[in-house]
């Protein structure tokens, strides 16, 4: 049942049957599934004693704060950020909703890190802009991204 469900999802993030504004629908469904944590890809291609340490990090944080990154994404952002260390310079993240990749930054390298937001959520939509989002989405008060 478990390969079918794989086949499924994959055609579904490959058919322009089902196509979205904003993506594939099998896309969207990965998603989505792989942020509320659940798993819709395979992991085998990550076991290693490293990448399962990773992915238990990116499980930990999203018990702890809202991060609006699939696992994979974060995943990516994690290890990126540690292949930075060679590099010099600091790190910034340009909004930082709630803390969340943050601290998996934070946790990937020990460079300076600065976060910029003006934690009062996404601006006003113009009249171009056919988003579902919403002016004061994804806000959250500094006070509580600093104790995080």
């Amino acid at each position: 049942m478990k390969n079918i469900i794989k086949f499924f999802i994959k055609w579904l993030g490959t058919t322009k049957l089902l196509s979205i504004p904003r993506g594939y629908v099998g896309r969207s469904l990965v998603y989505y599934y792989s942020s509320k944590g659940k798993i819709v890809y395979n992991y085998s291609t990550f076991q290693n004693e490293k990448n399962a340490k990773t992915f238990d990090l990116i499980r930990q944080i999203k018990r702890e704060t809202e991060m609006l990154l699939a696992d994979q994404e974060a995943y990516l952002i994690y290890t990126i950020v540690e292949k930075t260390e060679k590099i010099e310079g600091d790190i910034a993240e340009v909004g930082v909703y709630k803390g969340g990749s943050a601290k998996l930054m934070r946790k990937a390298t020990e460079k300076p890190l600065h976060l910029f937001d003006t934690f009062e959520g996404l601006p006003d939509k113009c009249a171009k802009d056919i988003s579902r989002f919403h002016k004061g989405d994804y806000s959250a008060s500094l006070e509580s991204v600093k104790s995080f």
